[in-house]
């Protein structure tokens, strides 16, 4: 019943295979429409991982032949790996400005609507003055205010 399962493949060959096979599963065992499953591919252009110009051709072959394509890449982050693994936090958490918590950010984004349609607006602390205009006289080239 739910609206949308993510998949998330990994880029590394044994990672695409097992995510491949839960894939499989979901489609074909579980029933779950191709429609509603959003793939991700996490740590494209890592230490360890292929060229990512292979490894866009080898998935997206992948998952063509499932009538399926790739929802968004989560790029390779080593710094927020790093802090991650010295916080123990999450990576999207450690680093949160880094381009793999932005992905994720505007994934998550596109998956959740919001139920509010308007923010509501916030008030001001203090009201600003209005300007008061009396009477100008010039000098030059510059017209200066008087109060």
């Amino acid at each position: 019943n739910a609206d949308a399962v993510l998949l998330v493949l990994g880029s590394r060959e044994s990672q695409l295979h097992t995510g491949l096979r839960q894939l499989d599963l979901l489609i074909d065992v579980l029933g779950v429409p191709a429609e509603r499953v959003r793939i991700v591919v996490g740590q494209t252009g890592g230490p360890s991982s292929a060229d990512k110009h292979a490894i866009t051709n080898t998935i997206a072959g992948h998952l063509a032949d499932r009538g399926l394509a790739v929802d968004a890449w989560l790029p390779w982050d080593a710094r927020g790996a790093k802090r991650a693994e010295q916080q123990g936090r999450p990576l999207a958490l450690a680093r949160r400005r880094g381009a793999y918590a932005r992905t994720v950010k505007s994934l998550l984004d596109e998956l959740f609507v919001t139920t509010t349609s308007t923010p509501r607006p916030k008030r001001r602390k203090y009201r600003l003055p209005a300007p008061t205009q009396t009477s100008g006289v010039r000098e030059g080239d510059e017209v200066v205010w008087q109060r």
